[in-house]
């Protein structure tokens, strides 16, 4: 019956649709259609919070814990106002959860400046509404040597899934290297009439141990909002007041032969690019900073024979960028917003002959790329004023001038930027893009052949969908693909429907971590046959050694085992640990699942050495799914310990 109404849909038959509707036909004929979906449907469960206590009955913790070990969505309510002070670390979300605050003037969570406040794992849908994140922490903490936190986003961490922030305040949370506020490795984050206040991300200072070695300084990156990959919309947002300040270096140390370091840059004070897409609509940016850390002191060794001669000078300055915005990799889109009164200003030199550190981009700063890496409205480009830096105090670095509509950065206005617009969440319908871009609603495949448009919710997804029609063809176009008739899910076009088609279909054959909207879409459609899903734990620690190679294991799962070969590649990327310096070995292979398989293992050879550093991490990255698996969570960590 489905696919008959599948077919319906997708050839337009509106006399078969005014059948259904008439007297004669009042038989449940599409309402079974409509109820299927109520066999995947988990039972929802709401919990209420009573009390301000960080666990306990009744406690957030403890109804956010109940969420988790309850399959499906849920919601959590307040019955109470104030300040809920977190005293046994972050709450972690592994499951698709709606939190619905007071106001963000009425509740807070607060990290009580020892952890982070939330932390997402896997591949969950989550909704936090009107309340207060603040004072969360993430950062270095050393015993015996060893590294037990992450140093990426103070006030809320996610790896993947969808979390949706609407009229949430971040304010004065703190991480020791990326993501002040925020850091977002993955999944879809969307900020929308949010505040992301007072906030900051610090690089650790260098220091040195007397007669012994030194530790150099490490930088700093979003003090507001540090994005990594996904994608993230940011909507009627305002970023005031955030930080991003690289730490300053070690003092010289002559006796010992320890030279005085350089600081380090600080970028992004507001946000920071560094992977992913980021779109930006209506949103101020101001009295941001991005710093630079000084330099270390130059010193004497007073035990030398001739003290004078041993001077060593002091370090330079750190460079800092983007006090607003820093885009360094990935894309960024940015319409009619506001970015004035930020700052990006360097490091001091350790002495008077050690040069400071230059501020480049007071308001946005934009690494080269071709094509540019960020778009521009003319209101943006306009509204850029007002900001400080050494070099470019407004706008440093090249970018495009963004049409309004132009959703696909290609130019022109068109069916394609109506599919990408119709994706951004809180969008309205056909009627809002005409009013705003004109009556570009679509082009039919051969634009020589006169098509009529319609658009419309047809799988009840929450998506618009269009169906193009002519004399010759009859598509619908969802999601970016063409869809033939011929065969409706056979988007490889192989003669059959099964997970292979959902890749295809998925945003266009290059699948991003799989969406509820997608999934739901596929199942309305198509039915169940469904490939499983692919995930990679989240970390690895290993202890270097002086010599020699030392594999960091990182597993990577199947959800459900299968009949056919899975197979996707993986790679080592660069974060503190760097191939450059030879902490490990790079790595870009294939990965395969045999059939009935679910889980396999990756390595990091991690390579041994004597020098005196600091602690060190890398990614380990899934991408290019190229059958039978879609990905949930696509980046794991390692962490290197070192033993000198």
């Amino acid at each position: 019956m489905w696919l008959r109404f599948a077919l319906d849909l997708l050839t337009s038959r509106a006399p078969d649709r005014q059948k259904r509707r008439g007297p004669a036909r009042r038989r449940p004929t599409s309402r079974p259609m409509r109820l299927e979906a109520l066999e995947d449907r988990c039972l929802l469960t709401a919990f209420t919070v009573t009390n301000l206590l960080d666990s306990g009955p009744d406690s957030l913790r403890a109804a956010v814990e109940a969420a988790n070990a309850n399959p499906g969505a849920d919601v959590i309510d307040f019955a109470t106002t104030g300040t809920i002070a977190l005293t046994s670390g972050q709450l972690d979300i592994t499951d698709s959860l709606t939190i619905n605050g007071p106001g963000a003037g009425a509740l807070t969570v607060s990290g009580n400046h020892v952890s982070r406040v939330f932390g997402l794992a896997g591949n969950p849908t989550v909704s936090i509404a009107d309340l207060t994140v603040a004072n969360g922490w993430s950062g270095w903490r050393r015993f015996s040597g060893a590294l037990d936190a992450q140093k990426l986003g103070g006030g809320i961490y996610m790896a993947g899934g969808n979390l949706t922030l609407a009229r949430v305040a971040v304010s004065g949370n703190d991480a020791s290297g990326a993501g002040g506020g925020l850091y977002v490795a993955g999944g879809t984050l969307t900020l929308d009439h949010s505040s992301l206040s007072g906030n900051e991300a610090h690089g650790a200072d260098g220091f040195t141990v007397t007669g012994s070695q030194a530790f150099r300084a490490e930088s700093a990156e979003g003090g507001g909002l540090y994005v990594a990959g996904g994608m993230v919309y940011v909507n009627q947002s305002t970023f005031s007041s955030n930080r991003a300040v690289g730490g300053a270096g070690n003092e010289a140390d002559p006796c010992s032969g320890i030279s005085a370091g350089d600081g380090r840059e600080g970028e992004g004070g507001g946000i920071y690019v560094g992977g992913g897409a980021v779109s930006i609509d209506t949103s101020t940016f101001s009295g941001n900073e991005a710093l630079g850390g000084n330099g270390g002191a130059g010193d004497y060794c007073p035990d030398a024979p001739s003290p004078i001669n041993s001077y060593l000078p002091g370090g330079s300055g750190g460079p800092a960028a983007g006090g607003g915005i820093r885009v360094a990799a990935g894309t960024a889109r940015i319409n009619q917003s506001t970015v004035w009164s930020n700052y990006a200003v360097g490091g001091l030199g350790g002495d008077a002959d050690a040069g400071s550190g230059v501020g480049v981009g007071g308001g946005l700063s934009i690494a080269p790329g071709v094509p540019p890496l960020a778009d521009l409205d003319t209101d943006t480009e306009s509204n850029t004023i007002n900001n400080f830096a050494d070099i470019d105090p407004n706008i440093s670095g090249p970018y495009s001038a963004a049409v309004a509509g132009d959703f696909d950065n290609d130019g022109d206005v068109d069916g394609s930027d109506f599919l990408s617009w119709q994706r951004n969440p809180g969008v309205g319908n056909l009627s809002d893009w005409q009013a705003n871009f004109g009556q570009s609603a679509g082009q039919g495949p051969d634009p020589a052949v006169p098509v009529a448009v319609t658009a419309g919710d047809f799988n009840d997804d929450g998506w618009l969908d269009i169906v193009w029609r002519s004399s010759t063809t009859v598509s619908v176009l969802l999601n970016d693909q063409n869809w033939s008739p011929a065969l409706p899910g056979d988007n490889d076009r192989d003669g059959d429907v099964d997970g292979n088609d959902l890749l295809a279909w998925q945003r266009g054959g290059s699948p991003n971590p799989l969406s509820a909207a997608d999934l739901n879409a596929w199942k309305a459609n198509f039915g169940q046959t469904l490939p499983p899903t692919t995930s990679i734990n989240e970390s690895a620690v290993v202890t270097e050694g002086n010599a020699g190679i030392t594999n960091a294991t990182i597993t990577v799962t199947l959800s459900a085992d299968y009949d056919q070969l899975a197979t996707m590649s993986y790679r080592t990327v660069n974060y503190i640990a760097m191939t450059s310096d030879d902490d490990y070995a790079v790595q870009t292979r294939a990965l395969t699942f045999a059939p009935g398989e679910t889980t396999t293992s990756v390595t990091i050879e991690v390579k041994g050495d004597n020098k005196k550093e600091s602690d060190e991490t890398c990614f380990l990255d899934l991408f290019n799914s190229r059958s039978n698996s879609l990905f949930t969570k696509v980046r794991g960590i390692g962490t290197i310990w070192n033993d000198n």
